[in-house]
C-alpha cells in the first residue's frame, strides 16, 4: 500500500514544525467550538517554540484549510 499526498508530505516536515503545526490544527479545532480558553492557553503553549518551527501563517484565520 502506498502512502496518501499528506502521509508523504508530512514525512518531509522536521519532528518539531510537525508539533506546531498539529498544535495549530488543534487551536483552530477548539476555537471552531467555542473553546476559546483552552485554544488561547495552547496559544500561549506555541509561542514558546521557536520561530522557524511555527507555520508561516501561523494563526492567520484568511489561511484555514492551509494544513
Amino acid at each position: 500500500m502506498t502512502p496518501s499526498l499528506v502521509e508523504e508530505e508530512r514525512l518531509d516536515v522536521p519532528p518539531e514544525q510537525r508539533r506546531t503545526v498539529d498544535l495549530v490544527k488543534r487551536i483552530r479545532k477548539l476555537r471552531w467550538i467555542g473553546m476559546e480558553q483552552e485554544a488561547a492557553k495552547l496559544q500561549l503553549i506555541l509561542a514558546r517554540f521557536p520561530p522557524a518551527d511555527v507555520p508561516r501563517d501561523g494563526l492567520n484565520p484568511s489561511s484555514r484549510g492551509a494544513f
